[in-house]
């Protein structure tokens, strides 16, 4: 395990990853975002070369802009105990 206390962005394999860079730069409301689109990029970039999931909120345009389009599954977070029904994206390769 690569661990929440270390700097996600030098992970240089060879497992799989599982990501949730911030939603802001992508989502709704990335007009008023001040997050950095950078965290996005490189999960995209890791998930291709390692593997992995990579997750966002319905509606994020992430996936459109650095994925293939092809492994996009969307899944309910209430399906998986969270309280709202909260439509999620699944990125995986």
């Amino acid at each position: 395990m690569y661990g929440v206390l270390k700097d996600a962005n030098k992970y240089s394999g060879p497992h799989p990853i599982i990501a949730h860079p911030p939603c802001g730069p992508w989502g709704k409301f990335k007009a008023v975002s001040k997050e950095s689109k950078e965290d996005g990029v490189k999960a995209m970039e890791l998930v291709h070369r390692w593997g992995g999931v990579v997750e966002q909120p319905v509606g994020s345009s992430l996936f459109r802009e650095h994925g293939d389009g092809r492994r996009v599954e969307v899944v309910n977070q209430f399906d998986f105990g969270h309280m709202a029904l909260k439509p999620t994206m699944l990125y995986w390769v």
